[in-house]
C-alpha cells in the first residue's frame, strides 16, 4: 500500500518536523486540524509559524520511499486550518 509522507515546516526554526503518513492531502489536513485542538501544542499557539508540506510516498509492502522531485510541495499553512470562533 502506498501512503503519503507529510511534514510541518517551522518558519521561525527553519526546519521540518517529524514526518507523518496519511492517505491523501485531505487526511493530512484533518490530522493537523485535530492537533489544533490541543491548547498546549505549538501549532495552536503560533499557527502562522507552520506550514504543511508533502515530501513523498512510502510503500508499506516494499519499504521503498520515493521523494518528490525538487523541493517539498506546499499543501497549506496551519493558519488556513485554524477553526473560526
Amino acid at each position: 500500500m502506498i501512503t503519503l509522507i507529510y511534514s510541518l515546516y517551522d518558519v521561525k526554526g527553519r526546519q521540518y518536523h517529524q514526518m507523518q503518513l496519511h492517505a491523501n492531502n485531505n487526511c493530512a489536513r484533518r490530522a493537523y486540524t485535530e492537533q489544533l485542538q490541543d491548547e498546549k501544542s505549538m501549532i495552536r499557539r503560533w499557527p502562522s509559524d507552520f506550514t504543511v508540506y508533502f515530501l513523498g510516498q512510502f510503500n508499506t509492502e516494499t519499504g521503498v520511499i520515493d521523494t518528490v522531485q525538487g523541493p517539498p510541495e506546499y499543501i497549506c499553512s496551519i493558519d488556513e486550518l485554524f477553526p473560526e470562533e
